[in-house]
């Protein structure tokens, strides 16, 4: 992953598709943040390989503490500008913030689905087989990102962003009243139009907001953002799946789905429509 990383930040750097044959600013500064973003998550999947973090008795303080001081450090890198300047790094935008940010929030319910679908349809006690779930948001999501491709840079993202939020709410929703295949197929569908086509949308706003000079950095910030929900994803699911009834696994999800939402007024409001 920080190799293609790195690959994707040189080629933003240069304006088309080569392999680096040299040292890449704009590719060490995506690589960095991914690297760095992927590692600080990544303790937290090591504490056990069967529970959530939330239900393990005890907890690691001294890993949260690790975790937000790393973060810390690596906004530091932006920032501050001795730093920023000896690691030869631009400030980014809050343009660029908000898209990471909406991304996260759209990914969260995605990979605490992901993590917890099988285990909700043997508690719920449905009759379908969860693994047909993953197939069908392929198989959407291909025909989605075909037919839409040609509307990732013509219809602004604020919109697509609004869409994205129903979508996922439509798609939880589906879930969490699932009793046949019917809404499973349906739910599928819903989560490709929008962590699916999200994905895309984001990226592509991200590379084309960003000054030439700052892409690897935007482009960073874009990667930060889906690590950080990929990561928290599990983690929000490990917590709410243990400590809620099961009817309200999904509709607690929603709520980051309401999360985007609001960052599409705040695009509104700052960055127009």
């Amino acid at each position: 992953l920080t190799i293609v990383s790195y690959i994707i930040g040189h080629c933003f750097e240069v304006g088309h598709f080569e392999m680096p044959t040299g040292v890449s600013p704009d590719g060490m500064t995506m690589a960095f943040l991914t690297m760095s973003m992927c590692e600080i998550f990544h303790s937290f999947n090591l504490r056990s390989q069967r529970k959530s973090i939330f239900s393990l008795k005890g907890q690691n303080l001294i890993l949260w503490g690790a975790m937000l001081g790393s973060f810390a450090l690596t906004m530091a890198l932006l920032y501050v500008p001795l730093l920023r300047q000896a690691f030869g790094f631009e400030p980014i935008s809050w343009q660029e913030f908000g898209i990471a940010i909406a991304l996260a929030l759209i990914t969260i319910p995605y990979t605490a689905n992901k993590s917890f679908l099988v285990s909700y349809v043997e508690r719920a006690k449905v009759a379908i087989q969860p693994d047909v779930f993953f197939l069908l948001y392929a198989a959407a999501l291909v025909v989605l990102r075909t037919s839409l491709s040609k509307f990732f840079d013509k219809v602004s993202y604020a919109k697509f962003l609004l869409l994205g939020s129903f979508s996922l709410i439509a798609s939880l929703a589906c879930l969490r009243f699932m009793n046949g295949p019917v809404l499973l197929v349906a739910a599928a569908v819903f989560m490709a139009g929008s962590y699916g086509i999200m994905y895309s949308v984001s990226q592509a706003a991200t590379a084309s907001n960003a000054p030439a000079e700052q892409r690897g950095i935007a482009m960073g910030t874009f990667y930060l953002g889906l690590d950080f929900g990929s990561a928290m994803g599990p983690i929000v699911g490990g917590f709410l799946y243990g400590s809620f009834a099961l009817n309200l696994f999904y509709p607690l999800l929603g709520i980051f789905a309401l999360g985007s939402i609001g960052m599409y007024f705040v695009c509104r409001k700052f960055y127009g429509k």
